[in-house]
């Protein structure tokens, strides 16, 4: 476990912290915490490339098309040239 010290100058942003965690029944640094894991979820979301090439560690959609020499092939099967 690692400890992180939050110091909060912006009186009007602590007393707002305090506030939500009261309403929501937990202390200043478990709310401290939602919100700054909150913040990294919306930050990743958007700006997380969407180019599937781009993050390796994607599962691609595949599907089984039964043709066996499709990839040596694969202009013929999409395009209709001459193999």
């Amino acid at each position: 476990m690692y400890q992180f010290t939050l110091q909060i100058t912006d009186i009007q942003l602590e007393q707002s912290l305090r506030e939500v965690a009261q309403k929501e029944g937990k202390n200043v640094p478990e709310m401290a915490l939602l919100a700054i894991q909150e913040f990294i979820q919306q930050y990743r979301s958007i700006n997380e490339p969407t180019d599937p090439w781009a993050n390796p560690n994607m599962a691609l959609p595949s599907i089984d098309t039964g043709i066996t020499d499709f990839a040596r092939h694969h202009d013929h099967y999409l395009y209709g040239t001459e193999t």
